[in-house]
């Protein structure tokens, strides 16, 4: 019996892309890529979302930790991720909207998506 393929546009998330089972080792991550990772644990990884932001979090502690940047606590990156995750949905109950304030937002959102994901501790 033959496995049915998935494809790009079955798996791409709207606005974030293609989920990442992982992040990149060799430099801090972006929004973007926080993102991709939460929605590979979620999706594919069929975790929970709570899991999902777990798991990710313990992966970004761990990139800066090699860096040797102090950092703030996990469950304050857990929030952090939740906000943007929320950020997220927001935009997506609202995308069939083809007004020039829903553009507006998309484009804000997808400029955000290109920062550093910072959890550095606020006297680093």
């Amino acid at each position: 019996m033959a496995m049915a393929s998935t494809t790009r546009q079955q798996t791409e998330v709207w606005l974030v892309g293609e989920p990442e089972p992982c992040l990149p080792h060799n430099v801090l991550p972006t929004s973007g890529q926080i993102l991709q990772t939460v929605y590979y644990h979620h999706s594919i990884s069929h975790k929970t979302i709570p899991e999902s932001l777990k798991a990710t979090s313990e992966e970004l502690l761990s990139i800066w930790n090699c860096a040797r940047i102090p950092t703030t606590f996990q469950p304050n990156i857990v929030s952090k991720m939740k906000a943007l995750i929320e950020d997220y949905n927001l935009l997506k109950n609202n995308k069939a909207r083809k007004s020039q304030t829903q553009w507006d937002r998309e484009q804000k959102f997808t400029e955000h998506m290109g920062k550093l994901f910072d959890i550095s501790h606020k006297n680093a």
